[in-house]
């Protein structure tokens, strides 16, 4: 497994593997890697002939420091975990290569896709995303990239990056990666208590009745929201953050369900904060 850390060897290594011919697939990470990024290498393998896994903390996308310093990071973990999984380059690099002297996100029009959401409660968290996908698009030159559907805002607002921006980019989206009990596959998930972790399963309790009253034909957006409220209510450690229903294309609030929609959820459980989402359709 090939480590590189700069730019310009990155991008000397992606264009001689187009010179043979080869697709490249693309996992970009924060590091602190799980079975979920695991998962997103295993795509990563079927849709590519390489794959290359970026491990980068990007401080542009943390609006809280505090989250930036707790953030795990697990260096020998990380690489030892693409080397399992047969990732064939990882993108090292510091934050002065991707950034230089000028630590700051680009501004992007995003269409409204940022409005709500985690958009909403973290001001400038996607500015800093869009920003460095660019950046290590920019460097990895991929043919594909994978993403997860857990973070669904990332995924959307990236997806109209790509096209806004003319990305010879095809974005693969990768189903939630769940632990047996439903819990959503997370970093943070390393910060909950064994108490704490049993109480985060209200998360996928909460989506998965919610997902049955629309199955039973429930298509107002305020009862299923309630649905969902009454469900995480009855967690002693669950504080609400935002519980929304969208539109799954515009990520725009509805009232009624006409069409695909997402539920969406962030909730903190004691100090950490969880998202979690399910399709409606």
């Amino acid at each position: 497994m090939k480590i590189i850390n700069t730019v310009s060897d990155m991008q000397a290594y992606s264009r001689q593997v187009k010179g043979k011919k080869l697709s490249i697939a693309f996992v970009p990470t924060l590091g602190g890697l799980h079975e979920g990024h695991r998962a997103l290498m295993r795509l990563g393998k079927k849709v590519g002939d390489v794959v290359v896994v970026s491990i980068f903390l990007n401080p542009t996308q943390f609006d809280n420091k505090e989250d930036l310093k707790k953030y795990p990071a697990r260096r020998e973990d990380d690489l030892k975990a693409c080397e399992g999984e047969g990732v064939d380059c990882v993108f090292l690099p510091s934050v002065e290569e991707m950034y230089g002297d000028d630590i700051a996100s680009q501004v992007f029009d995003l269409k409204g896709l940022d409005k709500h959401l985690c958009g909403g409660k973290r001001p400038g968290h996607f500015q800093g995303v869009v920003t460095i996908v660019k950046k290590l698009f920019e460097a990895v030159l991929p043919n594909k990239a994978v993403f997860g559907e857990k973070d669904y805002q990332q995924l959307q607002i990236i997806r109209h990056m790509v096209e806004a921006l003319h990305f010879p980019i095809e974005i693969i989206p990768h189903p939630i990666v769940r632990e047996k009990s439903g819990l959503a596959l997370s970093s943070r998930n390393r910060h909950l208590s064994a108490d704490e972790k049993k109480e985060a399963l209200c998360l996928y309790q909460a989506l998965k009745e919610t997902h049955q009253a629309f199955k039973n034909g429930e298509k107002r957006a305020e009862k299923l929201i309630q649905t969902a409220e009454g469900v995480l209510r009855q967690s002693k450690k669950a504080s609400v953050d935002y519980i929304a229903l969208v539109d799954a294309a515009t990520l725009q609030p509805i009232a009624t369900l006409e069409k695909k929609a997402l539920l969406a959820l962030a909730v903190f459980i004691g100090p950490v904060r969880l998202i979690d989402n399910v399709l409606l359709e």
